[in-house]
């Protein structure tokens, strides 16, 4: 499978530095827009927090909501964020290191409702924070056929240098 454009699986078992496990990729098609039924992808869903649980500086903090990284007094770089806990009280988190990790546009609001960086306007086409802000857009199509057709689009997209394949039988 090309690596332009794809998320990157494993054509076998794979364990990577961390000790986390791979599956091998049974080209199911889920690629696009789920996590990978038998941990053949490697994002960071199964790749980070189990091994970031593990490590001795890292405590885990579920239904909590970020409101947003609390800046230093210079504003050059972040001490830590802004979150509501369980109970709905807002608290401040010291960190040494803040990782903004929630995709296009969780990251970019963060930024924006932190104060970090410029934002972006695109009638003067300065500033830096939402530029190019974009997100995955996978166009579909629907047949209606007169007998059941197996088709696996994943098996379509390994094949080398294809752009549009697509088949039909009626």
């Amino acid at each position: 499978m090309s690596r332009r454009g794809r998320a990157l699986n494993a054509s076998r078992p794979y364990t990577n530095p961390f000790g986390e496990k791979l599956g091998a990729c049974v080209y199911c098609c889920f690629c696009d827009r789920f996590q990978c039924p038998v941990d053949a992808k490697a994002s960071p869903r199964n790749t980070l927090p189990p091994s970031a649980e593990r490590a001795p500086n890292v405590e885990v903090r579920t239904k909590s909501r970020l409101l947003r990284v609390a800046p230093s007094e210079d504003r050059r770089r972040a001490t830590g964020v802004v979150l509501v806990d369980p109970r709905g009280q807002e608290r401040f988190q010291p960190a040494d290191l803040v990782v903004l990790s929630s995709y296009s546009f969780g990251n970019v609001h963060l930024m924006l409702h932190s104060g970090i960086g410029r934002p972006y306007d695109a009638a003067s086409d300065e500033g830096v924070v939402g530029r190019s802000y974009s997100y995955h857009v996978c166009g579909g199509t629907t047949a209606f056929c007169e007998r059941d057709i197996v088709m696996n689009r994943a098996i379509v997209s390994a094949l080398p240098n294809a752009s549009v394949a697509v088949g039909v039988a009626i």
